[in-house]
This record gives structure tokens, C-alpha cells and sequence, in this order.
């Protein structure tokens, strides 16, 4: 079922070339602009689909792949424009992440159901940090600020999330497999 919050994941999404079009093309304004209206459909699904309780499996599955090609398509067109402020190292940090997080949940989700499958609130976190890096990255630019001590060090505090979260959700899909442990993993949901 398509609810009102599915058409604003859906927006998310289509919106994503755009932004990678100004990016690539340098039009700083638009890009932020179509950015922050990504970043304000994010919250806005969520929180409608909670609100109205017609929270759906499409809607969660599509908000995560919505989120996903937000951030991988920004942060790899700042890299792609900007590679002295987003390393290719990163890109491919958040690349691996991806993959590694889908191909878990696609394990777990056909071996011991779909339910077992939600983000954590660690995740969540990162995703938002990771908006907000992009988002300030914007405020940057727009005000002639480079302050490239503090930009490195938001870079390695996301690049730390990154692994943190990749640890977590393997801790997690290790519970769910150890039948020692599944009794403890439930109590904990």
C-alpha cells in the first residue's frame, strides 16, 4: 500500500539526480536547496507514517534504499567535485557498508524472517550526522568558510560511526544465529 509518507520517500528519491546534476555542474544553490528538501522528507515520512499509524513493509524498505541513494549519490558527487574535502577512501567506506548491511539483512530476512530486520537507533544517528555533514558542507561553501581542521575531524568521528554501526549490526546478526544467545536477543528488542 502507498501511503502519504511512501510518496514522500518516494520524492527522496526522485529527487536525488537532480541534486547530483547541480553538484556535478557546480550550481551550489540549487543543490542545496533540492537537498534540504531530501533531508526534510526524511523526517517528514517517518514521522507522518508513526503520526497516522499506517507505518508499512514497502514504506520502511523504501525509506532505507531512499536513504541509501541520497547519501551514497551526495557524499560520491562531493568526492567526484571536491576530492581534496571528501577522500575516495570514504565513499568507498560507505559503499562497502551498504553492501555488506543489505546483503546481512537479505541473509536474515530469507533464513529467519523479515521481522528480525529493523535499524537501529545507531543507524539512525549515522544517517543523520551524515545529512547534516552534507548540509554543513553547504553552509560552508555558501560563506567562504573552510575550516579544514574541524572538516577532518567530522570526517573520521562519521568514518568511525561507519565501522561502529558495521560492528553493531554484526553483533546483531550474530545473535540472531547463535541459538544461545536468540533468547537474550528478543528480550533485548
Amino acid at each position: 500500500m502507498i501511503t502519504i509518507a511512501t510518496w514522500f520517500t518516494l520524492l527522496r528519491i526522485f529527487l536525488v539526480p537532480g541534486i547530483v546534476a547541480a553538484m556535478l555542474t557546480e550550481r551550489w544553490m540549487v543543490a542545496s536547496i533540492t537537498f534540504i528538501v531530501a533531508a526534510i522528507t526524511d523526517m517528514l515520512d517517518g514521522a507522518i507514517a508513526r503520526w497516522y499509524k499506517v507505518q508499512t513493509a514497502l514504506g520502511a524498505c523504501l525509506d532505507a534504499i531512499a536513504d541509501k541513494i541520497l547519501l551514497l549519490s551526495s557524499f560520491g558527487s562531493l568526492a567526484w567535485v571536491h576530492a581534496a574535502l571528501i577522500p575516495s577512501w570514504f565513499v568507498w567506506l560507505m559503499v562497502a557498508k551498504e553492501i555488506l548491511l543489505v546483503a546481512g539483512a537479505l541473509v536474515v530476512g530469507l533464513e529467519k524472517g523479515w521481522e528480525c530486520i529493523r535499524p537501529t537507533k545507531l543507524g539512525k544517528m549515522l544517517t543523520c550526522a551524515q545529512i547534516f555533514f552534507i548540509g554543513w558542507f553547504f553552509i560552508c561553501h555558501f560563506f567562504g568558510w573552510q575550516p579544514i581542521k574541524t572538516w577532518y575531524g567530522v570526517l573520521y568521528l562519521l568514518t568511525g560511526g561507519i565501522l561502529t554501526v558495521l560492528l553493531q549490526y554484526a553483533i546483531l546478526g550474530f545473535k540472531v544465529y547463535s541459538p544461545n544467545l536468540k533468547k537474550k536477543h528478543e528480550k533485548n528488542l
